[in-house]
């Protein structure tokens, strides 16, 4: 479930716009990172990309991309996407996410934010055993 765990998330979804054309990708990710809200614009190779540029510049996760795969849910003109992105973060861990939207794109951030927080928390727990 996308909205698993989103209330005490550390990164939240709030909203996003995304432009595209032959002038360009663009989009505008809104989020809620540990309490404060943050916004980002980014340009990107299309609408994905620039949704996960305009989330990376606000968390500053040094996380790579390492699978991203759309699924059609159901059939028809109003189907529901499922998205699964899987991320490796310090020490080659990989987690992965997934989300579902009837819009792709809104589905893609929230599978992408979701595996950051995957990933925060994985990190966090780490470093809390480093220090004990």
């Amino acid at each position: 479930d996308d909205r698993a765990g989103q209330t005490d998330a550390y990164i939240k979804f709030d909203h996003l716009e995304v432009n595209c054309g032959s002038d360009g990708q663009h989009a505008k990710v809104c989020l809620t990172i540990d309490g404060v809200d943050k916004c980002a614009k980014s340009e990107g190779q299309g609408p994905i990309d620039a949704i996960f540029k305009s989330i990376k510049e606000m968390v500053k996760s040094e996380a790579k991309l390492v699978r991203y795969k759309v699924y059609a849910v159901t059939e028809g003109l109003d189907s529901q996407a499922e998205v699964l992105v899987r991320l490796k973060g310090k020490n080659d861990v990989e987690v992965g996410a997934n989300a579902s939207d009837i819009d792709t794109t809104i589905a893609s951030a929230k599978a992408y934010i979701s595996a950051l927080n995957k990933l925060h928390n994985y990190e966090s727990r780490i470093s809390l055993i480093d220090v004990v």
